[in-house]
């Protein structure tokens, strides 16, 4: 009786760089949602920030307001024994207050003025105090995704260090380039930058200076012309005017797939130069399938 193996069917080289290149897809796209989350996440941060000092600010009105408020109500009220501000705390609104006041012809145009601007105060600190509310939420949700973006990427780059041949992973070839077409301008200083990685390998989430994935060098290369553009592709395909393909001129970004998620940078003569994936170094080739637009910066 012949014998019988359970080893797993070794893969043909076909069959290992189809899995490869499939892998290497999924990897590009999960770096891609996890680049975007964290443009997202410093958003989110900084709008934190600005929320925080605006309460703070309606905080202090409110403050200043209800000591007015309080003082001359005290005066209306003097000798009845009425907790003044807690009776306004406790009607909601200055309004409702005033209402139950039996004494409400002795006040005053600028007190009245003061009962309605501490309602708006308390108004406005009540709406900050709830769009921070919503904003720590939002990075909450951002930080989960984040972390399971990171988790996938780690995973599916053990994969690809696996199954890649060594022969054909990424080494530090010779670094750097000149740009010597007809741009001019922003366009020019960024193409000549984009040039100087050329053969600086691939890693996600990188964005300089020894390393790359595809939005950090589009990023990299035009912030040294003076425009900033979110690490994220998909970010970058809304950040200036879209161009047609037929009225492409070099600097232009260039972006696939759908969802996006790879970034480029037009070069001239149907080329482009760009950090392709794991594996690979920054280089110019043709522009490749998957197109689906171009941005101006």
């Amino acid at each position: 009786m012949p014998a019988t193996s359970n080893a797993a069917p070794t893969q043909t080289t076909t069959q290992v760089r189809h899995s490869t290149a499939e892998l290497q897809t999924m990897l590009e796209k999960a770096t891609e949602d996890f680049n975007t989350a964290s443009v997202l996440l410093a958003r989110s941060k900084a709008h934190e920030k600005d929320l925080r000092a605006e309460a703070l600010q309606e905080s202090k009105k409110v403050d200043a307001y209800s000591a007015q408020v309080s003082k001359f109500a005290a005066s209306v009220y003097r000798g009845a024994g009425v907790d003044v501000m807690s009776s306004l705390l406790r009607t909601g609104s200055p309004q409702g207050f005033l209402d139950q006041m039996s004494m409400l012809d002795n006040l005053s145009r600028s007190q009245r003025n003061q009962l309605n601007e501490l309602s708006t105060a308390r108004r406005q600190l009540a709406q900050s105090q709830a769009h921070i509310s919503d904003e720590l939420a939002t990075q909450a949700t951002n930080v989960a995704t984040l972390k399971a973006r990171k988790a996938q990427i780690t995973k599916d780059l053990a994969t690809v260090q696996n199954l890649l041949p060594r022969a054909s992973r990424s080494t530090r070839s010779a670094v750097g380039g000149t740009y010597t077409g007809p741009a001019s301008g922003n366009a020019l200083k960024a193409l000549q930058t984009a040039y100087a990685q050329l053969g600086k390998p691939y890693q996600w989430g990188a964005a300089g200076p020894g390393s790359f994935d595809c939005s950090g060098l589009t990023m990299y290369a035009w912030a040294s012309a003076g425009v900033s553009l979110p690490h994220s592709s998909r970010m970058q395909f809304s950040s200036g005017p879209h161009v047609a393909r037929s009225a492409l001129q070099p600097g232009d970004l260039l972006f696939f797939y759908s969802p996006i998620h790879h970034v480029a940078m037009y070069v001239g003569n149907g080329r482009m130069i760009h950090a392709p994936n794991f594996g690979e170094n920054v280089q110019i080739s043709p522009i490749q399938s998957g197109y689906v637009g171009a941005v101006r910066p």
